[in-house]
């Protein structure tokens, strides 16, 4: 019962004063959930409400050609932030930040294993995308797994929207990369075909 009460003190003690009411509403989500003996889901919650490193993000997920990209694209009124096309899946989660002085609009951050490297953003299809032409260059040594991508408008306040690769399909890789994107998230969008039920693979990865 004593740990239970920590959550509060602690949040109360790093912002100098009272708990806010988002921070009041999290003690009563915590005393909910040790109540149905969740207490590993209430200390979860506990540690991101402490965490100051983590980022607000709203990461949207589905099945290949479910129209994810094109939603990113519509919550941020921009047609051509997420590369969209018929034919085209992006093969890495794509982070859509406010442009700033690290982030210059008009470039993109590719992200690989050990390094960072800055591209134009007229680039960005050629590398995530698959049709993309270092995507289909067999001398390619190594893909992106992320990209950040600046843009003018946020209409969420600064939140960080992430554009993931299909959950399903052919190519297992996605489906880590975009569940290793889910677990971040604050907000998680599924968006699945209107004309049809969820797929096993889509529950699967919900279930997950």
């Amino acid at each position: 019962e004593e740990g239970r009460m920590v959550n509060d003190a602690a949040v109360a003690a790093q912002q100098g004063g009272e708990p806010t009411a988002e921070q009041a509403a999290m003690t009563g989500a915590v005393k909910i959930l040790n109540a149905y003996g969740l207490t590993n889901l209430a200390e979860l919650a506990q540690q991101k409400t402490l965490d100051t490193r983590s980022t607000r993000q709203i990461v949207v997920v589905g099945e290949v050609k479910r129209g994810k990209s094109t939603l990113v694209n519509a919550l941020l009124e921009l047609p051509d932030a997420s590369p969209v096309d018929v034919d085209v899946t992006t093969s890495a989660s794509l982070h859509m930040v406010p442009e700033s002085d690290a982030h210059p609009r008009g470039w993109a951050d590719l992200v690989f294993p050990g390094e960072t490297r800055r591209v134009p953003g007229s680039e960005l299809a050629e590398w995530v995308t698959q049709r993309g032409r270092y995507v289909l260059d067999p001398a390619t040594e190594a893909l992106p797994t992320r990209a950040v991508v600046p843009v003018r408008t946020n209409p969420f306040d600064g939140a960080v929207i992430v554009d993931t690769p299909g959950t399903g399909g052919l190519d297992s890789t996605h489906a880590q990369l975009a569940q290793g994107s889910a677990q971040s998230a604050c907000v998680l969008v599924v968006v699945g075909d209107a004309s049809a039920p969820l797929t096993r693979p889509e529950m699967e990865f919900i279930k997950s």
